[in-house]
């Protein structure tokens, strides 16, 4: 792949700024894996667990859809479905995909984070594994 003369003038700048910028990862960045086929993002597979578990709650669409593109408001709608040990339940959901290795991010995110050794990386998620992928690259 050949670098353009602009883009190779953007890398040296950040290489030589690495320690004045500081990434900040979205929600987005991060998915579940559960096998080569299936990639979902965090609040979709919290939302089928949660449904796995103890139904749809008559659910709509819309419900749905603000579930999983909400951020933290799509957390509370979540939670207002399934209140009964909802932050155990969700802690319980996150812990068994962490320990079974199906939260993942984007391998070109990795690399950049690897490659740059930032001092400071901020993350705008709720949950509590980011730090545990990104501790190879600290």
């Amino acid at each position: 792949m050949t670098i353009s003369n602009s883009h190779k003038k953007i890398v040296d700048n950040l290489i030589e700024m690495k320690d004045v910028v500081v990434p900040i990862l979205g929600d987005d960045i991060f998915y579940v894996s559960t096998d080569d086929d299936t990639r979902q993002t965090i609040h979709e597979y919290l939302l089928d667990c949660f449904i796995s578990e103890y139904g749809d709650k008559d659910m709509t669409d819309d419900d749905r859809n603000m579930i999983v593109t909400g951020y933290y408001y799509g957390l509370s709608k979540l939670e207002k479905f399934f209140s009964n040990d909802f932050e155990t339940d969700y802690r319980c959901y996150i812990r068994n995909a962490r320990k079974n290795g199906w939260i993942k991010i984007d391998k070109i995110i990795k690399d950049f984070l690897e490659t740059f050794r930032f001092p400071l990386i901020i993350t705008t998620t709720a949950f509590d594994f980011i730090e545990d992928l990104l501790t190879d690259v600290r």
